[in-house]
């Protein structure tokens, strides 16, 4: 029941990394890795 509650979240949130990534390597620059906000929240 937990996977399907997370599968939706997720679904939802891939857009939104996919984007925030993008983001982080165009104005910041190439960074070695990304936001840990974002790869905590996508993670959890």
């Amino acid at each position: 029941m937990t996977l399907t509650a997370r599968q939706p979240v997720g679904l939802r949130i891939h857009p939104t990394l996919e984007e925030a990534r993008t983001i982080w390597t165009g104005p910041q620059g190439p960074r070695p890795e990304p936001p840990t906000r974002i790869g905590f929240h996508v993670e959890a």
